[in-house]
């Protein structure tokens, strides 16, 4: 008879950073999407570098080959996922447990300051799972171009971030997360008692520079 088990092992997870942790009074945690890189994916945020901001992107756990064979490896493009829908809770339980870890990591060296959470397409329900669990809540969160997970306790949820602002970020001609999702997503923000503020930009699936330093600026 097959069964199936977990065990725990240590991971040594990569993240990027811009800006320095000893001078900064406002951190951006910031979520990659499906596929992405975090290397890549934090060089968007060189419009709101500032010295009094620290801007820390985390890469997924999983990584993998954007490219099928028959291509060399060697010139196969990467990217990485937050999860997928195989052993799908054990690794929210565990990007959960490591966004927790970094953020008490890199809070350790700025104790005060004001913690913000961006998280783009994928990263916007992975930002939404840890922030229901998290053990510092954030003072803000940005959600872009991603989902609200209806899979997370909201009642717990709405309680824990009361008083966390809330953006939603959405491109007029996202390809893929259309109208029927942000409407969905507002739907359910306000159906368990969430205020969130709306702001659009003309663009696709993607970060708009404007729009980011319009964010950071309020």
């Amino acid at each position: 008879m097959t069964s199936e088990h977990h065990i725990r092992v240590a991971k040594r997870a990569r993240y990027y950073t811009l800006g320095i942790p000893a001078e900064a009074n406002d951190i951006w945690i910031v979520c990659h999407g499906y596929g992405q890189l975090a290397g890549r994916f934090i060089q968007h945020f060189d419009v709101i570098a500032a010295n009094h901001r620290l801007v820390v992107a985390p890469e997924a756990l999983h990584r993998f080959y954007l490219d099928a064979p028959p291509a060399p490896a060697s010139q196969r493009r990467v990217g990485a996922t937050w999860m997928t829908r195989e052993d799908r809770e054990t690794d929210i339980a565990d990007y959960v447990d490591y966004l927790d870890t970094l953020i008490s990591e890199i809070l350790s060296h700025a104790p005060s300051a004001r913690l913000h959470v961006l998280g783009f397409s994928q990263g916007s329900a992975t930002i939404l799972r840890w922030a229901v669990r998290a053990t510092r809540v954030p003072d803000r969160l940005i959600i872009w171009a991603g989902e609200v997970p209806t899979d997370v306790d909201w009642n717990m949820g709405a309680r824990k971030l009361a008083q966390t602002r809330i953006d939603v970020v959405h491109g007029s001609r996202d390809e893929l997360t259309s109208q029927a999702v942000l409407e969905r997503n507002l739907h359910t923000l306000s159906e368990v008692g969430l205020s969130y503020e709306l702001h659009h930009f003309d663009g696709r699936h993607e970060l708009d520079p404007d729009t980011l330093l319009r964010l950071a600026n309020l």
